[in-house]
């Protein structure tokens, strides 16, 4: 199964419920965190979709630089989500998440216009994470 994440705040609301229509249409089976400011979109989503509120909350102990920022802006960098994806309490507040050796972050004015399927089987090897480069135009 495809794992998904997505993050934003209320700002990007409308494009992530597009983002995520388009991704559940090629990729059905696929199961999708969105970390947001709320605990629900003000819009219809799949039940599929498992909703992350994380407004005020932080990934960094207290003696961090970054404790006083709220998690959610936090969580646009992308590299905490191995921190939170671990299947223990991590101490930041937002309940427990399952254990995941992959995971994909799309934008969220990501459209999807076919299966996520051969990214999803690429070997990443030892390499904590993967990025590509991103384009202008369509594919």
């Amino acid at each position: 199964m495809i794992r998904v994440i997505y993050s934003g705040t209320r700002n990007l609301y409308p494009a992530m419920r597009g983002a995520v229509l388009s991704l559940l249409e090629h990729n059905p089976d696929a199961k999708v965190w969105f970390f947001i400011e709320d605990d629900r979109l003000p819009y219809e989503t799949p039940e599929n979709i498992e909703f992350v509120n994380c407004s005020k909350q932080t990934v960094f102990g207290a003696d961090c630089v970054n404790a006083k920022t709220s998690y959610t802006y936090l969580s646009m960098l992308r590299g905490a989500y191995p921190m939170l994806f671990n299947g223990k309490d991590n101490g930041c507040g937002i309940r427990p998440l399952p254990k995941l050796d992959k995971l994909i972050s799309l934008d969220v004015d990501v459209i999807v216009r076919e299966s996520l399927r051969p990214l999803w089987e690429i070997d990443m090897g030892e390499a904590y994470m993967c990025a590509c480069e991103e384009t202008l135009g369509s594919y």
